[in-house]
C-alpha cells in the first residue's frame, strides 16, 4: 500500500497483488520480465508492485534511483522505463539513464534534478528494510499474498499462486 512504490497492472480494481524485489543487473530478473509482461497482459485483476532492490553493484543503485525518479515525475512511464533497463546490457551510466528517460518522454532537466532528491535514497533504504524483514536474500524475490517466492518462478508457477490467492478461481 506504499504510494511511493511503482505499480503496473490494475491499480484500483485488483484482487491479487504480486510484489517483486529486483536488481537491474540480475540475470534472473531480466529473464523474468517476459513472464511479468505476460501476467500483466493476461490478467486484468492483477496489480504488480515493484520494489527496487539494488544489491549487485553501484550502478544498479544508480539505475534504481533513475527508475524511482521516472516514477516520481511520470508514474505512467515507469514500467516502460523499467522494461528498457531490464533489456539493457552492460553498466549503467548517468548519460545512458538520462537518454532512456528522455526516450520514454521524461524531461531531461527535471529528471536530472529529481535524481538528486534525497527522498529517492530513503525509498531504497525502506525497500531494503522491508526486504530484510521478509527474508529477501537475493533477487528476484516475490510475494503473492502471504507466500514468499525466492528466485525466479515460471509463468505456470505464478499462475498457480495467483489462482490459490483467488481461492482456486481463474482470473
Amino acid at each position: 500500500e506504499d504510494p511511493a512504490s511503482p505499480i503496473a497492472g490494475n491499480a484500483k480494481d485488483f484482487d491479487v497483488t504480486l510484489v517483486q524485489f529486483f536488481d537491474y543487473h540480475c540475470g534472473y530478473c531480466k529473464r523474468l520480465l517476459p513472464t511479468i509482461q505476460e501476467l500483466l497482459k493476461t490478467d486484468a485483476k492483477l496489480r504488480i508492485v515493484f520494489k527496487e532492490f539494488p544489491i549487485l553493484s553501484e550502478d544498479s543503485e544508480l539505475a534504481s534511483k533513475a527508475a524511482i525518479a521516472v516514477f516520481r515525475l511520470m508514474p505512467e512511464k515507469y514500467f516502460e522505463f523499467h522494461s528498457a533497463l531490464m533489456n539493457a546490457k552492460g553498466k549503467f551510466t548517468e548519460k545512458d539513464l538520462v537518454a532512456a528517460a528522455r526516450k520514454v518522454g521524461v524531461n531531461e532537466n527535471k529528471f536530472r534534478e529529481e535524481l538528486k532528491n534525497p527522498a529517492i535514497a530513503e525509498e531504497l533504504k525502506k525497500n531494503h528494510s522491508l526486504g530484510e524483514a521478509l527474508g529477501v536474500r537475493g533477487t528476484p524475490a516475490m510475494v503473492i499474498g502471504n507466500e514468499f517466492i525466492p528466485g525466479a518462478a515460471s509463468l505456470d508457477d505464478l499462475q498457480e499462486k495467483k489462482k490459490k490467492q483467488r481461492g482456486g478461481a481463474a482470473p
